[in-house]
C-alpha cells in the first residue's frame, strides 16, 4: 500500500506542477532557487494530528482528539481562461473519552468530513488574481444521512501583488471550521523580507516561516480548528456535534525530495468548546486546553 500510495503522490506532483524550463536555465540555477524557497502550504498528503486528554467543564468526563487526513487533487486544467484544480479530501476525527471512574463517559466517535474541492484561479492582470474555491462536502459519522450532513462550502478571495516584497489577500468564505456553517470575512498581509522568510498576518490564520538551508524549514502558525458533524446517537436519534478551537503551533519541515516535505510541529489547542444539540436539548461546553503533535508528510508546491 504504501510503495502505491508513493507512486501516486509523484505522479500526480509531476502531472499538476510540471512546467518547461527555459534552455537557458542551469542545474545550478535550479538549485540555487530551491535554496531560497519557502514551501507553500500542503497541497496534496496526509496529516495525523493527536491532542492529549483535558477535562469537560462541569463534567467527570475528559476528552481527547485525533485527526487524520488525506488530500489528493486529481490534476491542474485550463477551463474558461481560468486554471481548474478539481480534488478530493477525507478528514477523519476521533472523539475519546475516558470516565475517570465515574462511568459517565460516551462511547468513542469517530466523525468524518469528506469534500470534493474544485479551485479556479484566473490571473486578472499583473496585480491581480482571483481564487474561486467551491467545496460539495458530507460531514457525519457515514451512519447519519439527513440533509444536515451535507454542505456546500466554498470562498472567493482577491489576491493583490503590491510590488516587492507585500502582497494582499482579501474575501470571504462559508465553512464549518468556527463550529457551524457560517460565513466569514478572510484577509491576511503577506511580507517576504527575502524569498526564503516568509510572513503572514491575518484572519483567520497567520504564520512565519524560513527555510535557512537546502533540507529544514522552521515555521510556526495560529490559525482556528473545528468543525460540525451530524451523528446517529444509541437512541437512533440524529444529533449534530460542534467543536471549535483555535491551535498555535511551532515545527520543522525536512525535504525529503523535490518539493516533499516531511514536517513536524508541537503546540496547544486553546479557547475550545463543544456543543451538542438535537431536536430536544442543546447543550454547550468549555473544554480546556490541550498539547498537540501533528505529522504530515505531502507536497509544498
Amino acid at each position: 500500500m504504501k510503495p502505491l500510495l508513493t507512486l501516486l503522490l509523484l505522479a500526480l506532483s509531476n502531472n499538476i506542477l510540471a512546467e518547461p524550463a527555459s534552455n537557458a536555465t542551469t542545474q545550478t540555477d535550479l538549485n540555487n532557487q530551491e535554496l531560497l524557497t519557502v514551501p507553500s502550504d500542503i497541497a496534496m498528503g496526509f496529516s495525523s494530528q493527536h491532542m492529549a486528554f483535558s477535562s469537560i467543564e462541569d463534567s467527570p468526563v475528559d476528552i481527547a482528539l485525533d485527526r487524520t487526513s488525506l488530500k489528493v487533487p486529481f490534476g491542474k486544467f485550463e477551463a474558461f481562461d481560468n486554471i481548474f484544480v478539481p480534488g478530493f479530501s477525507i478528514e477523519r476525527m476521533g472523539f475519546r473519552f475516558d470516565d475517570n471512574d465515574s462511568n459517565q463517559a460516551p462511547p468513542d466517535t469517530e466523525l468524518y468530513s469528506v469534500k470534493l474541492p474544485l479551485l479556479y484561479i484566473k490571473k486578472l492582470d499583473e496585480k491581480w488574481t482571483r481564487i474561486i474555491n467551491v467545496t460539495p462536502s458530507i460531514h457525519s459519522d457515514l451512519e447519519a444521512t439527513d440533509s444536515e450532513t451535507f454542505s456546500l462550502m466554498g470562498l472567493m478571495l482577491w489576491k493583490y501583488n503590491a510590488g516587492g516584497p507585500h502582497s494582499w489577500i482579501f474575501g470571504a468564505g462559508a465553512n464549518r471550521l468556527f463550529g457551524e456553517y457560517l460565513p466569514i470575512p478572510m484577509f491576511s498581509y503577506a511580507y517576504s523580507t527575502q524569498a526564503d522568510t516568509h510572513y503572514v498576518l491575518g484572519f483567520p490564520a497567520s504564520k512565519a516561516e524560513h527555510r535557512f538551508n537546502q533540507d529544514w524549514s522552521l515555521f510556526s502558525k495560529l490559525a482556528p480548528e473545528g468543525g460540525n458533524w451530524r451523528y446517529n446517537a444509541q437512541d437512533d436519534n440524529n444529533v449534530n456535534l460542534s467543536y471549535k478551537s483555535w491551535v498555535a503551533t511551532i515545527g520543522l519541515r525536512k525535504n525529503l525530495t523535490g518539493k516533499f516535505w516531511a514536517s513536524f510541529e508541537v503546540g496547544q489547542s486553546f479557547a475550545r468548546k463543544l456543543e451538542l444539540n438535537d431536536d430536544a436539548s442543546d447543550s454547550e461546553f468549555d473544554v480546556g486546553n490541550s498539547n498537540l503533535i501533528l505529522f504530515s508528510v505531502g507536497l509544498h508546491p
